[in-house]
């Protein structure tokens, strides 16, 4: 079995859908990408859409939404939830079931592109993604920094208590992860695998960094328009930011 396999694997247990399916809200770096690239009236695809955490945002002032993901369980969820909307069990590196230029945005969040196990399978994902993108179609996704080596505190809506309660935890995740990711060549390079470890065994997880994906997407052909912090609206360096939101642009 792949490592794909795995991944897909665990994203179909049904505790695992189940609690993906309680997942509610926007992060903030998000509202940012969706406000400043989605339009109202747009076609959008929203790949990797788990249990259906952007749907209603998403779906709200679209012409046509359309929630895709690998894991049937999570479709699943999402026909439960929301059983007026469409709903598709795919694979993002092959979306041959959408004719060309079919969406104005392709949305796929929670860092789900990191998911795909294969140099070879992400690159055919972006390929696909501008295929079904309308010229001047926008491709919003976020990916895990590789240069991550840190856990920033957030100190929104906290007490006294909870400042020094999460200003401790803060610090030993980040003891954590340093000693996790800092010698490993995924960090050193900027891009590489790792095993990210949650959901009991793990996830096998690309993580990359704006360099890297500024050659890659390029390389698809895409233009890169916007790229967003994950704590934004907090300001912290690369050390310390977990994932981008990155807004490409098919021209």
């Amino acid at each position: 079995m792949t490592s794909e396999d795995l991944n897909r694997d665990i994203y179909n247990d049904p505790s695992v859908a189940d609690h993906y399916g309680k997942v509610t809200g926007l992060q903030p770096c998000e509202e940012l990408a969706f406000a400043g690239h989605v339009r109202q009236g747009d076609a959008v695809l929203d790949l990797g859409v788990g249990g259906g955490r952007t749907t209603p945002h998403l779906a709200s002032n679209a012409s046509r939404y359309v929630g895709a993901d690998y894991a049937i369980a999570m479709v699943e969820v999402c026909r439960v939830k929301f059983p007026s909307l469409e709903f598709r069990c795919e694979d993002a590196s092959d979306l041959s079931c959408f004719g060309n230029e079919t969406f104005d945005a392709v949305v796929f969040s929670f860092n789900g592109i990191d998911y795909i196990r294969t140099d070879k399978a992400r690159a055919r994902c972006l390929l696909e993604v501008k295929r079904v993108l309308k010229s001047g179609g926008r491709f919003i996704f976020s990916s895990h920094n590789a240069k991550a080596i840190g856990v920033w505190p957030v100190y929104a809506s906290a007490g006294p208590v909870q400042v020094i309660w999460r200003t401790l935890r803060a610090a030993g995740l980040t003891v954590m992860q340093a000693t996790r990711v800092a010698g490993c060549a995924a960090f050193r390079n900027g891009v590489g695998y790792i095993v990210d470890p949650v959901h009991g065994e793990g996830l096998a997880t690309l993580v990359s960094s704006p360099e890297s994906f500024a050659r890659e997407t390029s390389e698809a052909g895409f233009e890169l328009v916007e790229i967003i912090n994950g704590l934004y609206p907090l300001r912290v360096t690369k050390y310390f930011t977990p994932w981008y939101y990155y807004v490409l642009r098919k021209p």
